[in-house]
Parts: structure tokens; sequence; C-alpha cells
């Protein structure tokens, strides 16, 4: 009974002392589009892909509409979605851990996992890779489970046998809808647990492959249930990506944690090595071949997946810490136990790692908060330029006014709440060019799409973000009037009525006298 509560009041600690740190960070640019997309989603009453552009599989966009659903369209309520999701991440964690390590490791593991995770930037939070952790650690449990349940007689029939697979498949296939990448994690990796020579491996293989296939089937049927809509998706996230995204990206745009992770598998080795060379054994580890393998597999999915896409960002890395660090976490506190002074130098580790990690400067900024203000206010979430631009248009504008915000890096666009004149939350998908420096004609359609939506809605306002680089000589005004049409149409039917920090405002020709009464 002991032995079982301890570990329960360390991950209820770690729920509840490392995680909430979460609700103090802002959005991040990819968060932006994630929480605008949903946002338009909810406003147009349709689906992806139809009244939106989405350049993924939607998994990510079911979180954030999770969110808005539960705690509203708030940063915060989205943290507080967030919050929850990895407490069940951390939970799991520790379970699938149970499976090779003792209790201490693996605790061990979900507090290093849950502190690094914390540690941030906001750029590494909050992204399709972030929420997939949950999905993979299922899938793999649920492999395991299925694996030992016919390898050991009396562990369970062959019913639960096959529910496990399924539940497996599903997992990977939720995962995948995540990024298509984690796909590579089932197919690779499963066969070192089912030989697929063997009529009972091949059966597990098909189970599962079933699992996998009704989660993918279900998004995109829900997403895309007309011929249209799977031909906007394949568009929008295999063609588009391969062709045009993938070049977007130089190898050298590469996350600095890929430097710890190399170091931590060389210390993994280096600490393997050692105890073998001595004749030495680990207790805490997978004592099955296949399931070793199995393991192996799984890391290098993950290697291959994050290569595919052309860079290593750091969110891209947040599965393989997830799955890593409690391996490295048990290798390690196994090695410390051999003497006293190698225990000491673990907890020193430990403390040091802590330190360093934990946002001990977001933590600040809720002691520094003004008394008499409410807790966490939306000024934490955004800068004053941005509230700027948001106030200045919806007090210019009336509930049934249509604006158009072009803008990178919709942090304004998903704050303004007015119907929106095109599907494009950002104007990328029309304005990156392939490898051979041209326009791909699914990339003029959408340019065409997008001018003709304008002219069509009628927006009073339409926002255009003007970032010059430190050169001075190239503004992202300028590469957006690439878009052909755009300049001759605002130049038509438009007039510049201010600009406020990097936003130039035009207004419509038609409507500029009434908005300079509306200003008096």
């Amino acid at each position: 009974m002991a032995g079982g509560v301890r570990p329960a009041i360390m991950l209820v600690l770690i729920c509840a002392l490392v995680l909430p740190v979460l609700c103090v960070y802002p959005f991040y640019s990819d968060i932006d589009i994630h929480h605008c997309i949903a946002i338009e989603l909810i406003r147009a009453t349709d689906l992806p892909y139809r009244s939106t552009f989405v350049a993924n599989l939607p998994g990510i966009v079911d979180i954030h509409l999770l969110a808005i659903m539960l705690f509203g369209t708030s940063v915060l309520g989205f943290r507080l979605f967030e919050i929850m999701f990895q407490v069940l991440t951390v939970l799991t964690l520790y379970r699938v851990s149970r499976l090779w390590f003792s209790g201490a490791p693996a605790i061990l593991g979900c507090f290093t996992y849950a502190v690094m995770y914390v540690h941030g930037p906001a750029n590494y939070l909050g992204h399709p890779d972030c929420f997939a952790v949950l999905p993979l650690l299922f899938g793999v449990g649920a492999l395991i489970l299925a694996f030992r349940s016919h390898t050991v007689a009396g562990l369970s029939s062959v019913s639960s046998r096959r529910i496990l697979l399924l539940v497996a498949g599903m997992a990977y296939g939720t995962a995948t809808c995540f990024r298509p990448t984690f796909g590579l994690m089932l197919f690779l990796p499963i066969v070192f647990l089912f030989d697929p020579r063997r009529k009972m491996g091949r059966r597990s293989f098909y189970v599962t492959l079933l699992g996998f296939t009704i989660a993918v089937a279900v998004c995109v049927a829900i997403y895309a249930p007309t011929f249209e809509g799977i031909r906007a998706l394949y568009t929008a996230i295999i063609v588009y990506n391969f062709e045009v995204k993938l070049h977007s990206f130089a190898w050298h745009d590469y996350s600095k944690r890929l430097f710890l992770i190399v170091t931590l598998i060389l210390s993994l080795g280096i600490i393997v090595w050692m105890r073998h060379r001595k004749g030495q054994s680990f207790s805490n580890a997978p004592q099955c071949p296949s399931e070793s393998r199995f393991l192996i597999a799984t890391f290098l999915s993950l290697a291959i997946g994050i290569g595919s896409m052309g860079r290593f960002a750091g969110y891209h890395l947040t599965p393989f810490f997830a799955l890593f660090l409690p391996v490295i976490t048990s290798t390690i506190w196994e090695w410390s136990r051999e003497n006293r002074q190698r225990g000491q130098l673990f907890l020193f580790s430990l403390i040091v790692t802590v330190v360093f990690l934990y946002p001990w400067h977001m933590v600040w900024r809720i002691f520094l908060a003004v008394s008499g203000t409410a807790p966490f206010p939306n000024s934490w979430y955004s800068d004053p330029a941005t509230a700027q631009v948001v106030s200045y248009t919806l007090r210019h504008t009336n509930s049934s006014d249509t604006v158009e915000v072009a803008t990178f890096h919709p942090s304004v666009r998903w704050r303004i709440d007015r119907q929106f004149a095109t599907r494009f939350s950002i104007p990328e998908c029309m304005l990156l060019k392939q490898s051979d420096g041209t326009f791909a004609a699914y990339q003029r359609e959408w340019q065409t799409e997008y001018i003709c939506s304008i002219e069509r809605m009628r927006p009073k306002f339409y926002l255009v973000e003007n970032l010059v680089d430190n050169s001075g000589t190239h503004s992202t005004l300028d590469l957006i009037f690439e878009l052909p049409g755009l300049r001759e149409l605002l130049d038509r039917e438009y007039r510049v009525d201010t600009a406020i920090a990097s936003y130039v405002f035009y207004v419509r020709k038609e409507q500029a006298n009434l908005h300079i009464l509306s200003t008096r």
C-alpha cells in the first residue's frame, strides 16, 4: 500500500508544483495560427480545408476547439487545457515507464520531462508534437501489453489482446493526425514485436493497422466529408508541404536541443558500455530482446520523422525527450546507486538541472503583478501594439462588418471579433515559392481565391503588417503586395486610413467619409 501511495504523492506534487507555470506563457506565432483557425471555424460554423486553410492534419485544431469550448478563447483558457493535457501525459508516462523501470527512476523520468517541458520557451509550447506525446505513449504501452499477453501464458485472452492492438493502432493514428510523420513509429517498430513471417504476427499487425486506419479515417471524414474537401486536404497537407514548404527551410535551421539529445545518447552509451565491460547488467531495462529492439526502432523512427521535415525545431524534439528521459534517468539512477559518491553527484546534477531548467523568471512575473488587478490579465499575453490595433479595429467597426488582416503572425487576427473576408489566416501558402522560384498551379488558384474573396466580401478594413528587415530593403508589405491583383484592388477601392505600430490600415473609399464622421 505504501509503495503505491508514495509514487502517487510524487506525481501529484509534480503536476501541482511544476506544470501550473504554463499559465503565464503567452502564445507564439504557430500557436496563434492554430488558435485563429479554431476561432474562425466556430465563427463560420464550417470545417477546415473549406472555411479555413490548414497545412496539416487537423489534430491540433481539435485541441484548440476543445480548449475554446471548455475555457473560452483566451490564452489563459488554452494554457489551462494544456496543463490538463500534460497532467494526463505525465501520469501515462509513469505508467508506461513502469513496464520496464522501478518506481523511483520512473518518477524521476516524469519529473525531468515536466521540468523540461515547462522550461519552454514559449515558441516550444503548445505545438502538435507536444499534444501527440500522450497518444504515442498509449500506443507504446498498448503494444507492449499486447506483446506480453501472447508471450506469457495465461496473462490475457485472445479478445483482450486484440482490443489492446486495436487501441494501439488508434493511438498511433491519433498521433499521426497531429503530425503525419508519427505514422513511422507504428510501421517500423512493430515488426520487432510481432514477426510478420508468422501467422500470429501478421494477424497482430492487421488488427493494429485497422485501428490506425480507423483513427485517421475518422479524422479525415469529419473534416473533409466531400470529394472537394478531400482534394483540398490532400493538396494542403501533402502536395503543398512536399513541393513548397519543405524547401523553405535550410538544414542550419535546427534547435540547439539537438546537441543535448546527442549528449544524452552518448552518456547512455558510455554507461552501458562500462557496465557491460564489467559483466554487469541493468535491473531497470527491458528483459526481452524483442522489446529492446522495439524501443530502439521507436527512437529511430522518431529521428527519421524529424529529419524528413528538413529541420530540427525544438518542439519537434518533445516526443523524443518524453520517451528518452525516463531511459536516461533510470540508467543514471541505477549507476549512481553503486556508491555514495555517485549518489551525491547524481543528486547535485539533478538540483542543478532543476534550477537551470525551471522558468523562475515566469514565476516571478506573478509576484510582480500589481496588487488589486485581476490574476493573469490579458496584458500578460499580448504586447501593447497588438492591443492598440485590436482596440482601434473594434471601435471603428460594427459587429456585422467584415475585415481582413494580412500578417505572418496572426496574434491580432484572432483577437478581432469580426468576420473575415478570406479563409487564409496567414498569406504564407500563397507567397512561398517552389525550389525553382515559381508558384505551383494550386497556389495560383489560392491567390485568385484570395482576391476574389476580398472583392466579394468587401471588408471595411484591410490591415497589413509591415515589418522591415535589418537592412531596410525588404518588408512584409512588399512581399504581400506580390499577390497578383492585390495592389490594384487596394488602389481602386481603398485608401490608407492610419498606421498603428507595424500595421497599416486601409479603409474602403465608400465608407471612408462615414468613418471620418464616426471618429469625430
